[in-house]
């Protein structure tokens, strides 16, 4: 079965796990000068980046959502599209058989 847009964009644009996973607290603190890291400020300062990462998660699910019904409504209207091509097609060639068969009638009325 082949991915489905909405797990390629999943996959693609958003973190394979939560921040404390990716990125617990004492690895965070490392970042920063030893004269810091005992600062309790730096705890705030995750949590601020924690909150932040989840909101900026839940506006990139948002917009794949968006953007998977954006596709499916594209995909409607390329049917559609491709429906109604194809019946002026038909229809295209039933006048051109009408007017073969007129044209053989005539050519036969010729002959009689």
């Amino acid at each position: 079965m082949a991915p489905s847009e909405s797990s390629i964009l999943r996959n693609f644009l958003l973190p394979p796990a939560p921040l404390p996973v990716a990125l617990p607290f004492d690895q965070f603190k490392d970042l920063f000068p030893r004269s810091l890291q005992s600062n309790p400020k730096l705890q705030e300062l995750y949590r601020e980046l924690q909150n932040q990462r989840a909101i900026d998660i839940d506006d990139v699910k948002r917009n794949i959502e968006a953007e998977v019904k954006k596709g499916e409504l594209q995909r409607r209207e390329i049917i559609r599209a491709r429906r109604k091509s194809q019946e002026a097609a038909v229809k295209e060639l039933g006048q051109q058989e009408l007017l073969k068969e007129a044209e053989v009638r005539k050519f036969g009325s010729a002959f009689s």
